[in-house]
C-alpha cells in the first residue's frame, strides 16, 4: 500500500512538472485560464457598446488579480510586433476594461518562436482608438476606395473581402 502511495505521489509531481513545461511553452502567465478560444465553434465573444467593438482573444488568464488576455499567432516573431498585432491584442485589452471594469496592465503576444508582453499604455490605448475613430470615418465616407496596405499576395488568398475586391496584390 504504501508501495502504490508513493507511486502515485510521484505520478502527480511528474504530471504538475508535465503541465508547468507545457504552460511556459505555450506562452501562459501562471493563474487560471478563465476564457479560451481555442474551439473555433465558441459562440462567446466580448462585447462594448460603449466603443461599438466586439473581439475574441484566444485566452484570458485571470493572474495576480487581472484578466490578461492572450493572441495566438502561428508565425514566427517579426523583429517588432506588426502594429495590427498591437491594435488586436490593445482591442482585447480594451474590451476587458470596458466589460470588466478592470484594466489589464498588459497583453501577451504568443509567437511560434517567442513570447512578448505588451503593456497596455494609455498612449497604445490613444493608439488604438484613434485608428477606431479613423475606420469609422472611413466607413462613413461614400465611395471609399481603399488600397490594401501590405504586397503580399497570400494575405489576399486568405482574405475575407477577396471576392469584392478589386485591389488584389498579384
Amino acid at each position: 500500500m504504501l508501495a502504490l502511495a508513493a507511486f502515485l505521489f510521484l505520478l502527480a509531481l511528474l504530471l504538475l512538472w508535465l503541465a508547468r513545461r507545457w504552460r511556459i511553452s505555450a506562452g501562459m502567465p501562471s493563474g487560471r485560464i478563465t476564457y479560451s478560444d481555442t474551439d473555433r465553434r465558441n459562440a462567446l465573444f466580448f462585447s462594448s457598446v460603449r466603443y461599438g467593438l466586439m473581439g475574441k482573444p484566444d485566452y484570458v488568464v485571470y493572474h495576480n488579480g487581472d484578466r490578461i488576455p492572450i493572441e495566438v499567432k502561428n508565425r514566427p516573431a517579426p523583429r517588432t510586433p506588426f502594429e495590427s498585432h498591437l491594435l488586436q491584442l490593445a482591442a482585447y485589452c480594451l474590451l476587458i476594461e470596458d466589460t470588466t471594469g478592470s484594466r489589464p496592465p498588459f497583453g501577451r503576444l504568443k509567437y511560434r518562436d517567442k513570447t512578448i508582453d505588451v503593456p497596455f499604455t494609455d498612449s497604445l490605448r490613444q493608439r488604438l482608438l484613434d485608428t477606431m475613430a479613423a475606420m469609422q470615418r472611413d466607413l462613413a465616407t461614400p465611395d471609399l476606395d481603399p488600397l490594401p496596405q501590405h504586397h503580399d499576395p497570400h494575405r489576399c488568398a486568405k482574405c475575407g473581402y477577396r471576392d469584392i475586391c478589386g485591389k488584389k496584390v498579384q
